[in-house]
Parts: structure tokens; sequence; C-alpha cells
């Protein structure tokens, strides 16, 4: 009586060539911080709605690095294009980040032909990354990434239009740090030349038959 014996090898080509990266929390300090520039068609206008106090936002931002740097490590992850580990684990490559500019402005525009204009309210924060491989300590790639955050909105001129208008600063970092994980992910692909393509997509399963009697 013949015996069928399936013999089953599972290999995951993608793990085996994806290198290891470790980012640890970034730097914080001699932050170049924008006082805010106000751009409007009206300059009395414009001087009726003062800035955020930029002290405000840098204290808030320094306040959620580790949020920064969990949506920096969430979007390399997402990618399959780096395995994040700990320092500990003697990762291939270390991202180094120090945050660099904080910046904000507001500006204002009239709808044409209408009562109203428009107001937006942008915060920019810049950091700087090196990638240096940890066999020799080389840089493999450095560059400045941006997270940015807008609101926008809609007023009738008189009345309530002169007030100082109020933002949701806590969603407005929230929303430039998602931004910054976005872009550091592409900057990596960008200069490092990281692309989907060097790696196997999926796995393998190599499945051999082998009969006997």
């Amino acid at each position: 009586m013949r015996k069928l014996i399936f013999s089953c090898v599972f290999i995951n080509c993608a793990s085996a060539a994806i290198p290891s990266m470790a980012i640890p929390n970034l730097v914080y300090n001699k932050v170049s911080l924008n006082p805010g520039t106000m751009y409007s068609s009206d300059a009395a206008d414009a001087a009726s709605k003062p800035s955020v106090d930029p002290a405000k936002i840098a204290k808030q931002v320094k306040y959620k690095l580790p949020g920064f740097n969990a949506d920096v490590r969430g979007a390399i992850i997402n990618s399959g294009r780096f395995r994040v580990v700990k320092m500990a684990n003697m990762p291939d490559y270390i991202l180094l980040g120090q945050v660099s500019a904080i910046s904000q402005n507001e500006d204002s525009m009239p709808v044409k032909e209408t009562d109203r204009y428009t107001t937006s309210y942008n915060i920019d924060i810049a950091v700087d990354y090196k990638l240096i491989k940890t066999s020799d300590k080389s840089i493999m790639a450095a560059f400045t990434a941006y997270g940015h955050a807008n609101d926008v909105k809609i007023l009738t001129n008189g009345g309530a239009a002169y007030q100082k208008q109020t933002h949701n600063i806590p969603m407005l970092i929230q929303t430039a740090s998602k931004a910054l994980g976005d872009d550091v992910l592409s900057q990596l692909s960008n200069q490092f030349n990281i692309s989907s393509e060097n790696y196997a997509n999926g796995s393998k399963v190599i499945t051999d038959v082998k009969i006997y009697k």
C-alpha cells in the first residue's frame, strides 16, 4: 500500500529581507520658534485677530512628543518596509530625530462678492532626521520632515468677525503629528530608495509531495 507524505515548508520571504530600525524619542532643544505672521487684505482687521501665543504651542508640542514618535513608528510599521524594534534588539538602522522649528501663521482673505472672508490658522513643525547604519555608524540618509495642520473658518464682516478667534490647538498638533509620520515615510522612500518592490510581497508556501511504497 502506498503512503503519501506531504511535507510543507513555510517561508516568509518578506520578514527575512526587511531591515530592522530603532526610533528613539525625539530630541527637543534649541528650537526655533516663529512668533507668528498675520496676512490679511486689511491691516486693521489683521490687528484685531492676534496669533496664538507661540510659547503655548511649543509647550504643548513638547508635551506631545511621545505621540509624534508613535505616529512615526506607526507609519513605518504599516508600510511593511522596516521592522521597528527596540535598541536592545540590535537594529540594522537607527532613525534619530530632533525638532528644529515650530511655526504658526494666520491669514485672512475676503470671499469675492460676499460679506464674508476666510481665516486660516496654521501650525508647522520641522524635525531633522538622520538614518544611521549601526554596523559602521555611517549616515544612510539625512532629511527634514514636516508636520502641518490648519484650521479654516468662514466669517462674516462686522460684529463677531472682529473678535479673537479660538482654535483647537491639541487637535491641530495631533493632525500635524500624523502628517509628520507620513512625511518621514515619504522622505525615507525617496532618499533611501525604499520601495515595496525591494522586498518580497507576502509569503510563499512550498509543498513537497513524496510517495513511499
